[in-house]
């Protein structure tokens, strides 16, 4: 998950709809072997826009995955004032200071070693 502030939420769904006037629907999704979140969508409309969806939607079909670097958690201290803008210690000044989030610890494996994590929380490697 690749969380954004303040932006507006456009499903697969609404954008057959907003590029090509479709009408689509989820028929199924998951996978496994690199197809995770991966997602099937039947679309309805004129030819010309099915085309130009089925186009568009080939033309990325394969692209790697993003590649997201996390934070050590034992040098962690919290995510950035936008998490927590809303929480006590941000009322009055509207951000959050690098010593109010250590306080605040918005996630509860800031400082933790990296060795002291679950193992649910290391990625695995893949399986051959």
């Amino acid at each position: 998950m690749l969380p954004l502030m303040n932006a507006k939420v456009i499903t697969e769904i609404q954008a057959f709809d907003i590029l090509f006037g479709l009408t689509a629907v989820h028929v199924g999704g998951g996978g496994v072997s690199g197809s995770e979140g991966a997602v099937v969508i039947s679309v309805t409309g004129d030819d010309g826009d099915v085309r130009a969806a089925i186009n568009l939607v080939e033309s990325f079909k394969g692209e790697p995955p993003l590649r997201l670097l996390k934070r050590h958690c034992a040098d962690c201290f919290a995510p950035p004032p936008a998490f927590t803008s809303g929480t006590d210690a941000a009322k009055d000044v509207g951000t959050v200071t690098a010593e109010e989030a250590k306080e605040i610890r918005q996630c509860i494996f800031a400082g933790t070693a990296e060795d002291e994590l679950p193992n649910w929380f290391h990625k695995r490697d893949p399986a051959e």
